[in-house]
């Protein structure tokens, strides 16, 4: 299994990928897939610090599920409908052959990853662990 430094680090290197895509993108579908695999990297490296593996997005939604659901803090809450949003951007786009509008990955670049960043680097020491 990776480990926390590990997924920061695939995290990292698929944003910088990302950063080569000129907005508005030619192809919208696989922009908001990345900004979702950077995500799922991001709350793996935050579990598996926390002794957890994911080995599917099932696994990984049921252990977000589990956190939303002890957690009392909205800043807790709120990672979960982010990542949820982003996970059913990527589905739609990857299974449903459904083109993600420029405001659709605009709002999974601006609002939903950075909201997710937020958290991880709060949740791994409350310093800048992984960088934008």
């Amino acid at each position: 299994m990776p480990t926390t430094d590990q997924h920061l680090r695939q995290a990292e290197h698929n944003k910088e990928f990302l950063r080569e895509i000129p907005f508005p993108a030619k192809y919208p579908d696989w922009v908001v897939t990345g900004y979702f695999y950077v995500a799922v990297h991001l709350l793996d490296a935050y579990l598996s610090r926390r002794g957890k593996h994911s080995a599917d997005h099932q696994t990984r939604r049921a252990f977000l599920r589990e956190l939303r659901s002890r957690q009392f803090s909205f800043r807790d809450q709120g990672v979960f409908d982010h990542y949820q949003d982003l996970y059913f951007l990527n589905r739609e786009a990857r299974y449903d052959c459904h083109f993600p509008s420029d405001e659709a990955a605009h709002h999974a670049r601006d609002e939903h990853l950075p909201a997710i960043e937020e958290w991880v680097n709060w949740q791994l020491g409350g310093g800048k662990v992984f960088i934008p």
